[in-house]
Parts: C-alpha cells; sequence; structure tokens
C-alpha cells in the first residue's frame, strides 16, 4: 500500500514530461519555408505582405495580412527602423513586404527583431 502514492507520483511526474515535450504544441511549420543559415548575405527565406497602422520614430506597427502564415502567430508586428535609411518609410495605410530571418518575438505586439528589408506595395 506504501508504494500506491510512489507510484501515483511517478506517474504524474512522467505525464508531464510528455505534456511539455516538442511534439506536445499545436504549431505548424509545414508551410514554412527553409531558412539557409549557411547564406546570411542572401534573401531571406521569409518574408510576408501586411499593412502599416502606425508610424514611429523607431518601429512600425503593421497587421500582417490574413491568408499569411504570420497573422497565425499575431495579428499585430512591431518592425524595427533603427538603422536602416535605406528603406523607404512607408505611410499609414500602406500594404509592404517585410523580407525577415530568425523567426517573430513571441511578445503583443510581436516583434521581429532581424529585418532585411521593408519594400512598400502599393498605397490605399
Amino acid at each position: 500500500m506504501k508504494r500506491l502514492p510512489a507510484l501515483m507520483l511517478a506517474l504524474v511526474f512522467v505525464w508531464n514530461l510528455a505534456a511539455c515535450s516538442p511534439t506536445a504544441d499545436n504549431h505548424s511549420t509545414e508551410s514554412l519555408p527553409p531558412f539557409d543559415h549557411a547564406a546570411p548575405d542572401s534573401d531571406p527565406a521569409l518574408s510576408f505582405s501586411a499593412t502599416v497602422l502606425e508610424v514611429h520614430e523607431n518601429h512600425l506597427l503593421v497587421e500582417p495580412h490574413p491568408d499569411s502564415i504570420e497573422r497565425r502567430s499575431c495579428d499585430r508586428i512591431e518592425i524595427p527602423l533603427a538603422g536602416k535609411t535605406s528603406w523607404p518609410i512607408p505611410a499609414v495605410g500602406d500594404t509592404v513586404h517585410i523580407f525577415y530571418s530568425d523567426g517573430i518575438q513571441e511578445t503583443y505586439p510581436a516583434r521581429i527583431a532581424n529585418v532585411h528589408r521593408v519594400e512598400i506595395e502599393a498605397s490605399p
């Protein structure tokens, strides 16, 4: 009878380990293109289109288009502008295409730290 509590504790511990395994999350990367880490100077493999919601001195706040993979991650994403003087600065309402690598930081609003370039696609 003394073994029953120890057995129950062991089962709970194993169950918790299984719940924390990487395969237990619901994040799907099936349609994300691979990122080539061996070629840092080439074009980044990740990109998406978004609508500019706010323009600040150091960042843009954008809303990814509904059909983008990034939209599954977050509905608002901050794009840094510091040190990106070669980019044209879009206006609120512009549609932009953002090229990045190294993923999206899980904050709210989400952030992308490694943005390679921003291209203005269209204005309203």
